[in-house]
C-alpha cells in the first residue's frame, strides 16, 4: 500500500496505443507497479473503434503471468454488448489464471449507439443488464444452474470451474445515477464513479452513496468507493493539461472535458483534489495517468500517493 492514511491506489494499465502495441511496455509497466506498491491494475472497456485498444479481459489474462500480488480489475465492462454465459466463463477463468485477484467492475456504458452492431434492440437495457449479472451469479454459485429469465433460459446448466474467490469475483457497479447507485448496493460489493463525470460531482455522488449504504444496512467499511480519476503530473501545468486533453480526446472524441473532468500540473495541485476526494469517503483511487507511461507512474508512486 503506497498511501499512509489506508487509501488503497490503483493505476491505469497502457491499453491504448497510436503507434502499435508495445507489449514490452505492458509487460515492464505491470512489474514495476507490481514491485512499487500500487494496489491494482485496472484496465477499461473500447471493443470497436479507430484506436489499437487491448481487450481488458484478455490482456489481464496474460498479466495474471507475470504479476503475483497485484490485483487485477475492469473498469467496467459493459455487460450488455457480452453473453453473460461466455463471460462467466471467461471471469471465472481469470480469476483462477491470477490465483483469485480479479475485480469485475461491470456497467450499463452511456448510450445505446452501438446496440445495432451487436445484433441487440436499445430497449430494455437496464432489465437486461440486471438478468446479465444475475445469470452469472447463479452459473458461478449454483451447482446446475436453473434462471427463467425474460432474455436467458437456463435449465440446470453447469459451468465448472467455479470462480477461486467465493461466491464469486468482487462485483464492483460502474454507476452515476441514483438508480444506478441504489442497484449497486443491491446487487454489488463495491462502487466506482466514472472518470468521464465532474471531479465536482464526484462529492454529490459519493455522499450518496454513503446515505444509501446506511440506508441498507450495509456495512461502509466492506463496500469499497472508488473513482478513476484522470491526471497529468508536471510542474508545467499548460504541458500538463496538453497531454491530458490529448488522451481524452483519443478515447472520448470531443466530448472530453479535461477542465472539469481531470487533474493536472505540479504534484502538490494534484494531491489537494485528492486529500478532499479522500476525506469525503473515497477509499479506494483508480489514477489514470496521462500518458500512462513509467514516468508519470513513478511520478504517482513516490510524489503523490505518499501525501495520501
Amino acid at each position: 500500500m503506497l498511501s499512509k492514511s489506508g487509501l488503497k491506489i490503483g493505476i491505469a494499465l497502457p491499453q491504448g496505443f497510436r503507434d502499435g502495441i508495445d507489449l514490452a511496455l505492458v509487460r515492464e509497466y505491470a512489474m514495476q507497479a507490481e514491485a512499487a506498491g500500487f494496489d491494482d491494475l485496472w484496465t477499461m472497456e473500447q471493443i470497436t473503434g479507430r484506436t489499437a485498444f487491448l481487450e481488458p479481459l484478455t490482456l489481464l489474462a496474460y498479466l495474471a503471468s507475470i504479476t503475483r500480488r497485484v490485483r487485477l480489475g475492469t473498469a467496467v465492462l459493459v455487460t450488455n454488448l457480452r453473453n453473460p454465459i461466455q463471460l462467466a466463463k471467461a471471469v471465472g477463468t481469470v480469476d483462477h489464471l491470477s490465483s483469485g485477484r480479479l475485480t469485475l467492475g461491470v456497467g450499463l456504458g452511456t448510450n445505446t449507439r452501438l446496440y445495432g452492431a451487436y445484433g441487440l434492440p436499445p430497449e430494455h437495457r437496464v432489465a437486461r443488464f440486471i438478468e446479465s449479472i444475475t445469470v452469472m451469479k447463479a452459473l458461478w454459485t449454483q451447482e446446475s444452474a436453473t434462471l427463467e429469465g425474460e432474455y436467458w433460459q437456463l435449465a440446470g446448466v453447469p459451468m465448472e470451474p467455479k470462480p477461486l474467490q467465493k461466491p464469486h469475483p468482487p462485483l464492483w457497479f460502474g454507476a452515476h445515477s441514483e438508480a444506478a447507485q441504489r442497484r449497486a448496493i443491491r446487487q454489488g460489493d463495491g462502487w466506482m464513479g466514472a472518470g468521464s463525470t465532474d471531479l465536482e460531482e464526484f462529492f454529490v455522488e459519493i455522499a450518496r452513496v454513503k446515505a444509501m449504504l446506511a440506508e441498507a444496512g450495509r456495512d461502509a467499511t466492506t463496500f469499497p468507493l472508488s473513482k478513476r480519476i484522470y491526471l497529468s503530473i508536471d510542474d508545467d501545468e499548460a504541458k500538463a493539461k496538453q497531454r491530458i486533453e490529448q488522451q481524452l480526446g483519443d478515447f472520448y472524441g470531443g466530448v472530453a472535458q479535461a477542465e472539469s473532468w481531470a487533474l493536472y500540473g505540479p504534484p502538490a495541485k494534484v494531491v489537494e483534489t485528492l486529500h478532499r476526494m479522500r476525506d469525503a469517503g473515497l477509499t479506494h483511487a483508480m489514477l489514470h495517468p496521462a500518458p500512462v507511461d513509467l514516468r508519470q507512474m513513478e511520478l504517482i508512486s513516490t510524489k503523490v500517493a505518499p501525501e495520501l
